[in-house]
C-alpha cells in the first residue's frame, strides 16, 4: 500500500514539474509573440507611412503627367496657330503691291519715285524717275545686287544691274514718263532669287495713270518721231 502512495505521489510530482515546464514555455512563447507583434508593429508602421507617401508621389506625379499633356497639347495648339497665322501674314503682305518675304521672313518692298527737275520737254515736265529697294537695313544687307529690266520700245540700255547697298540697290533715269513693265531679280546672299514684275506707275500713285512711256507709232506719218520719242522717255540714266 505504501508502495502505491509513493508512486502516486511520484507521478503527481512528475507531472507537477511537467505543468511548470509547459507554463514557462506558453508564457515564454507568449512574450516572444507579444514581442514579435510590438516589433513588427514598429517595424511596419514606418514602412506603411512610407507606402502611404510614395502612393501619394505617385498620384501627384500622375496628376503632374497628365497636366503636362494638357499643357503640351495647348502648346501644340498655340504653334499651329501661330503657324497658321504667320503664313496668313506672308500672305496678306504679298498681296500688297511688290512687297515680297523672304525664305528668312525678311520683308522688302520694290518702289518708285519721280522728283520734278522744273524743266519741261516737248512731251510735258522732266522728272528723276527711281527704282529701288525698300527694306529695313537688316533686310538690305541680304541682298548681293538687283537685275533691272527696263522692258520698253523707248529705252535703249534695258538692262541695268544695282549692287548698292547703301543706295538701296537703286537705278534712275531722267525722263518724262514712268514705265508700266520693269521687271527686277533679286538675289540673296543665301542663294534665294526673288522676281518681281513692277508697274512704276502703279507704284508712284493714282495721279500717274496714263503718264507711262507709250511706244511709238511706226506709221509713216510719224516715223521722222521715233528716234525722238526714244530719246524723251529716258533721256538719261543716273
Amino acid at each position: 500500500m505504501s508502495n502505491d502512495v509513493e508512486d502516486l505521489q511520484h507521478t503527481l510530482h512528475q507531472l507537477q514539474s511537467g505543468s511548470r515546464v509547459s507554463v514557462s514555455l506558453i508564457i515564454l512563447g507568449a512574450l516572444a509573440l507579444i514581442g514579435s507583434v510590438i516589433y513588427a508593429a514598429t517595424r511596419l508602421e514606418p514602412l506603411e507611412r512610407q507606402i502611404a507617401e510614395k502612393q501619394q508621389q505617385l498620384t501627384q506625379l500622375e496628376h503632374n503627367i497628365a497636366q503636362q499633356s494638357a499643357i503640351d497639347a495647348q502648346l501644340q495648339q498655340s504653334i499651329a496657330s501661330a503657324e497658321q497665322q504667320l503664313a496668313q501674314l506672308r500672305t496678306n503682305i504679298e498681296q500688297l503691291y511688290a512687297v515680297r518675304v523672304t525664305d528668312e521672313n525678311q520683308v522688302f518692298e520694290l518702289k518708285a519715285t519721280a522728283k520734278a527737275t522744273g524743266r519741261n520737254t516737248h512731251l510735258g515736265p522732266e522728272y528723276d524717275f527711281n527704282v529701288f529697294i525698300n527694306a529695313p537695313a537688316a533686310a538690305l544687307q541680304k541682298i548681293r545686287q538687283v537685275d533691272y529690266q527696263f522692258a520698253h520700245q523707248t529705252i535703249r540700255q534695258q538692262h541695268k544691274i544695282a549692287t548698292g547697298q547703301q543706295q538701296q540697290f537703286s537705278v534712275g533715269y531722267r525722263g518724262w514718263g514712268c514705265l508700266t513693265q520693269v521687271s527686277a531679280t533679286v538675289l540673296h546672299l543665301s542663294g534665294e532669287q526673288t522676281v518681281l514684275d513692277f508697274n512704276m506707275c502703279k507704284s508712284l500713285g493714282p495721279q500717274w495713270v496714263g503718264s507711262d512711256c507709250r511706244p511709238p507709232s511706226t506709221d509713216t506719218q510719224t516715223v521722222s518721231k521715233l528716234d525722238m520719242a526714244r530719246e524723251d522717255c529716258a533721256i538719261e540714266w543716273r
